[in-house]
């Protein structure tokens, strides 16, 4: 596909805002669903105010787009119905306006490797049932399904927390080791997105997106690279599963009287002892001649660089 009009959700976001840019770059037009006209936004992107709840918003979003990309989402919540209702019927109604139109857009959702294991927690059910969403209402629509491992890099606020434990000279990990997990920097990603655009590779496809690295990394290897971006001898500090669930089951239901998301929930305990959030990205890069270029140790580094420019840590 050639570059043309692009209508984007979650381009405010960490991720979204990521691809907006990639895409402004290699010469793309793009609109982007906001709350608000003052939203902070990747240069040359036009705003088009709105929510995943307005139908007639999403209509005027996607109407005259060649391609419609699907980053907005609901990362926390108090219950299953806080995910359900932006993760599913978000992406519902999204769906539905982009298979309305005559012409149908280029659909791409991106999705979470959490999708993989829905029983696991609340976040990964809706992000599979969202999933789900896409496939009933979008039938008319050339629609494919990216799930990225744990995605980091520049301007991200939930890989922070990482960083602030490993300057100070720790990490809590999950006793008895063995988990593994995969991850992609942010700008490795939304060129992942660019290219499998500009292929027009991939229709009907569900794909993995990591760095690939072939077996993932430990938690250990993790606290280490993040220690040396930092310049800091990391300690690992293992905490056993069942103290870990106790103590976020006793916060959300304290967080939950007063109608607020806890930072931990058991739904993410459950997803951080699970062994296996290892990627296999091959079949993306087959697909579209993609290859991610950033280590995890040249992210780690400039991600802490850029953090500690704009005074987040």
């Amino acid at each position: 596909m050639t570059a043309g009009m692009v209508a984007m959700t979650g381009a405010s976001g960490f991720v979204g805002g990521h691809i907006a840019h990639e895409l402004i770059a290699q010469g793309w037009r793009v609109s982007a669903l906001v709350r608000r006209r003052d939203a902070t936004l990747p240069g040359g992107v036009v705003p088009v105010a709105g929510d995943l709840g307005d139908s007639p918003s999403l209509t005027e979003l996607v109407t005259g787009a060649d391609a419609v990309i699907h980053c907005a989402g609901v990362v926390g919540a108090v219950d299953r119905s806080g995910f359900q209702a932006v993760n599913v019927g978000g992406t519902a109604r999204l769906a539905a306006a982009a298979t309305g139109l005559e012409r149908p857009p280029r659909f791409i959702q991106m999705s979470s490797l959490a999708a993989r294991e829905p029983a696991l927690s609340a976040y990964g059910a809706s992000k599979r049932d969202g999933e789900q969403a896409l496939l009933h209402h979008g039938e008319r629509l050339d629609w494919t399904i990216l799930r990225p491992a744990a995605v980091y890099g520049p301007g991200d606020r939930t890989t922070l927390a990482f960083f602030k434990q490993w300057r100070s000279g720790f990490m809590v990990v999950p006793a008895g080791g063995g988990q593994r997990l995969s991850l992609i920097h942010g700008t490795d990603l939304a060129a992942a997105v660019v290219a499998l655009l500009a292929s027009g590779a991939g229709v009907g496809a569900i794909f993995e997106v990591g760095d690939r690295h072939p077996v993932g990394y430990s938690w250990h290897e993790v606290a280490a690279a993040g220690g040396r971006a930092l310049g800091r001898r990391v300690t690992c500090v293992p905490v056993p599963y069942a103290v870990l669930l106790a103590a976020a089951a006793a916060s959300a239901a304290a967080y939950g009287l007063i109608g607020r998301t806890p930072m931990v929930t058991p739904g993410k305990v459950r997803e951080l002892y699970h062994p296996d959030w290892v990627c296999d990205g091959h079949a993306l890069a087959a697909a579209t001649g993609w290859s991610p270029t950033v280590t995890m140790e040249e992210g780690f580094i400039t991600t802490a660089a850029w953090y500690r420019e704009h005074g987040w840590l």
